[in-house]
This record gives C-alpha cells, structure tokens and sequence, in this order.
C-alpha cells in the first residue's frame, strides 16, 4: 500500500502468475519490453500476451491504466494486437516509443540483426464505458 513505484518483475508465461496476487486495479501501467516470441507453431501458447492471458494480466491495471509492449518481432506485435483488441478491455493502440524508454540489449540485438522495434500502448477502458 502506498507504493508510488514498483520494481520490474521478470517473469516468463509461467511466473505471470504472480499477478494473480495482486489487488484489482492497484497499477497504473503494465509494461512487457522485448517478450520471449516463440516464434516455433507449437510453442505460441507460451507467448504472454496471448488472447487466454489478457484478463488475468491485466485485471490488475486501472481504468485509464496503460498496458506497453516494446518488441522487435512483427508476429509478436499482430498476435498480442489481435489480442488485445478481442477482449474488449482496451481502447485501439497507440505507436510510438516513449522518450524515456531506455533501449534494450534485446533491441540493440535485433537492430544489429536488422530488425526494427515497434512500441505499442493501449489504455484500459474503465467499466463504465464498456
């Protein structure tokens, strides 16, 4: 209680249920920066943004909270989109890196391997505007 911020938790697909702890609507952002990909068919339901995982993820983020992904895999950046927009929480994204987000050694990786990173943020709808 009280907390005016918080420390990054890494956590993979496995250890997001830690947010299952976590009061409703105690976070006024969610940031998930250069998520693993999975990239292989069979491992996608590893993915954490992923259309099963939306609701339990962010339950604990405000109304008018803001949900952020920085990533450098197309795929990654449509399927968590697609996401996100079918449960309905959120209000369409917006692109664009924020001047404050420092720049990742995952980014630094995939610049150098000729990708380009994409950030996307989408605002929680509150109840009411449902």
């Amino acid at each position: 209680r009280g907390l005016n911020r918080a420390s990054p938790v890494h956590a993979c697909h496995r250890q997001a249920v830690f947010v299952r702890r976590l009061p409703d609507a105690c976070l006024d952002e969610i940031w998930v920066s250069f998520p693993d990909p999975w990239p292989k068919a069979r491992h996608r339901n590893r993915r954490l943004l992923r259309a099963d995982m939306i609701a339990t993820l962010t339950r604990p983020l405000r109304a008018a909270g803001v949900l952020r992904l920085a990533t450098d895999i197309d795929d990654y950046a449509r399927t968590a989109t697609r996401a996100i927009e079918q449960s309905g929480l959120f209000e369409p994204p917006s692109v664009g890196r924020p001047d404050w987000r420092i720049e990742t050694v995952f980014e630094k990786r995939g610049f150098s391997e000729g990708r380009l990173s994409v950030d996307l943020s989408w605002r929680k709808i509150s109840q009411a505007e449902s």
